[in-house]
């Protein structure tokens, strides 16, 4: 019997060594991802953090000996938090909401203080106003030191109640999420309409087809399509003839002329710790293809400085933007 049990110990240690090993892996790439801005990317290893959990030391089966393996240096309350923060810094408000209450179960809840105002956030985005401010108020009663947040805690109540307030009256319109592929892996959003009936946005979607840097496949494209009977719709990617761009760097929100010959287009790129945003434009060559990609002059991109989300006016004379460059009254105004 003493045979029987050495062996099997000896069996199963590297099955439970390696499970533990992985888990951790998980953690460090969800860490990486978090703290290089890669939100989506964080969620998903954060998640496989949680998914195998199942795989435990004290999870024993009979007639298995009971292995000893190292303790992880992490609690699952931090696990729980950094994918609550991954869905919300991405604006996955659905998804987050549950894990932040799940921090908030946790023993060691006290150690994240802006876990509850960060719920009633969500809840306020998916809302459920009464909840929010429930939990809104909750956090202004809390023993919190940092009172960071306590200003716009106070504001978010008033603007449930006001919502509230708004939803009393019949809804002048219906919003539906669209179905198919429209919608994917990673984040869909700035979505905007031609006279033809095509749609042009923005999608961090992997496809498999590109050859995109494999160390972060998400990466944001510009997308169009035009919207058939069903939910499919016959997806295309911007492509450019030529560009300099770097592998790793993102571009969307796309901005059409109402002719749809000009696009105008934020770009953004991480150089060390700073994120550089900047607006270009690309000509339509027919056949699906564009000119390769210039950047606006220094009227609209000064160094050192962002310039985001382009719009053209409907006579496509004009073109507004974002920017927080020198003669800006906050930190991002509109030119």
């Amino acid at each position: 019997m003493k045979k029987t049990t050495t062996l099997l110990m000896l069996f199963l240690a590297p099955f439970f060594l390696k499970a533990q090993n992985l888990i951790t892996d998980f953690k460090d790439l969800g860490d990486k991802a978090f703290a290089n801005k890669e939100y989506y990317a964080a969620s998903v290893y954060y998640q496989k953090v949680i998914d195998n959990q199942h795989i435990d030391k004290d999870d024993n089966k009979p007639y298995q000996a009971k292995i000893k393996v190292r303790k992880m240096k992490f609690s699952m309350a931090y696990i729980y938090y950094q994918l609550a923060e991954s869905y919300r810094l991405y604006r996955n408000f659905v998804n987050a909401s549950p894990w932040y209450y799940k921090v908030l179960q946790e023993p060691e809840a006290g150690q994240y203080p802006f876990a509850r105002f960060w719920y009633g956030i969500c809840l306020r985005a998916t809302q459920q106003f009464d909840e929010s401010i429930k939990q809104l108020e909750l956090f202004l009663a809390s023993d919190h030191p940092d009172k960071t947040n306590d200003r716009r805690a106070r504001e978010e109540i008033v603007d449930c109640n006001f919502a509230k307030q708004q939803y009393q009256s019949p809804k002048p319109v219906t919003v539906e999420k669209m179905f198919g592929n429209w919608n994917s892996d990673g984040s869909n959003y700035s979505l905007s309409k031609k006279q033809d009936k095509t749609y042009w946005f923005t999608s961090s979607r992997y496809t498999v087809t590109d050859n995109r840097n494999k160390a972060k496949p998400h990466l944001n494209r510009v997308f169009y399509a035009s919207k058939n009977s069903t939910d499919q719709a016959d997806l295309q990617e911007v492509k450019f003839t030529s560009n300099n761009f770097e592998n790793e760097a993102d571009w969307g929100t796309p901005a059409l002329t109402p002719d749809a010959k000009t696009m105008y287009f934020t770009y953004w790129v991480k150089t060390g710790k700073d994120i550089f945003h900047g607006i270009y434009r690309s000509e339509n060559l027919g056949n699906g293809n564009w000119s390769a990609p210039k950047k606006l002059n220094i009227n609209v991109n000064v160094p050192g400085f962002d310039a985001i989300q382009p719009f053209v006016s409907a006579d496509g004379k004009q073109l507004f933007f974002a920017s927080n460059k020198p003669g800006s009254l906050g930190k991002y105004d509109l030119w």
